[in-house]
C-alpha cells in the first residue's frame, strides 16, 4: 500500500453555519440533507467535502501505518487517510493506493 502526502496542515473542522456560499453548496451537492444538521461537522480536501461522520476509525494492525488514524473510502482502489493533530486541531490527509 503507498500513501502519498505532503503533510499540509488543513483547517479544522467546518460547521454548515460557518461555511461560504460555495462550500454549502458543495455540501449539499454531495451530501443532500446533512448541511441542515448544526452540529455535521466536514473537512475539504482536494476541493471536495467530507463528512466526518463517515470518517471510518483506524484500529491496531491496519495496513496504513501507525501514523493514521481514519480514512474515507475514495474508489475501489483508493482511500483519503486522515491524521489528526491534537495540538492545533488540524488534519493531515493522504491518498492510499494499491
Amino acid at each position: 500500500m503507498e500513501i502519498k502526502t505532503n503533510y499540509h496542515k488543513y483547517e479544522a473542522k467546518v460547521y454548515p453555519y460557518d461555511m461560504t456560499p460555495r462550500q454549502k453548496k458543495q455540501v449539499e451537492s454531495a451530501y443532500g440533507g446533512l448541511i441542515e444538521l448544526v452540529d455535521a461537522e466536514f473537512v475539504f480536501y482536494r476541493d471536495h467535502p467530507y463528512f466526518m461522520g463517515d470518517c471510518m476509525r483506524l484500529s491496531k494492525g491496519h495496513p496504513f501505518g501507525a501514523f493514521w488514524h481514519g480514512y474515507f473510502d475514495d474508489t475501489f482502489f483508493s482511500a483519503i487517510v486522515v491524521h489528526y493533530n491534537d495540538e492545533d486541531a488540524t488534519y493531515i490527509f493522504g491518498l492510499a493506493f494499491s
